[in-house]
């Protein structure tokens, strides 16, 4: 099987560690020393882009990429080959989903946890997003942004406040 390491040089990288398995399509957590297995992470994923951990080691987040007939074209009209990603936050010591958004149109490379706790903000076809994703409650920043643009993200310290600046 092919493994693809998850955070390697992060302070949270000795919980837990992601292992692909190419010729079933399934993504295992693992024992980042030991290799064990500790449970599975999805199935029917023919790859998967990590967002590491959060600030304070709890979560881990990653885009899992299932072949999708349903949605033949990106956000832009172009053809990718049906396929699909789901923005996917597990509680990092369990294993445990904690949210999932189902994305259609495949995520974007922007991901940002909140220091303070369980939000995160991501770009999507559809615009960026504000995601708590333990109270599943989904806010609009943006509707679209520009093709080839991506946005960066800023937290202040007052948990409400986030800034973004596309690019």
């Amino acid at each position: 099987p092919a493994s693809q390491t998850f955070a390697q040089d992060s302070e949270c990288s000795n919980q837990i560690d992601f292992w692909y398995d190419g010729n079933t399509a399934t993504l295992y957590f693992v024992n980042p020393t030991t290799h064990e297995f500790l449970g599975i992470a999805g199935e029917g994923v023919i790859s998967f882009r990590p967002h590491g951990f959060s600030p304070d080691c709890r979560y881990i987040g990653a885009t899992l990429i299932r072949r999708d007939t349903n949605t033949p074209v990106d956000c832009y009209g172009q053809f990718r080959t049906g396929r699909s990603g789901d923005i996917t936050v597990w509680d990092a010591t369990t294993g445990q989903v904690l949210g999932e958004y189902p994305d259609n149109h495949y995520a974007r490379s922007s991901f940002s946890w909140n220091p303070f706790g369980s939000q995160v903000v991501f770009v999507t076809c559809e615009g960026a997003k504000l995601w708590d994703f333990l109270n599943n409650r989904i806010l609009s920043l943006t509707s679209t942004l520009p093709a080839g643009s991506d946005l960066v993200v800023a937290w202040t310290e007052n948990p409400a406040e986030v800034y973004g600046l596309i690019r």
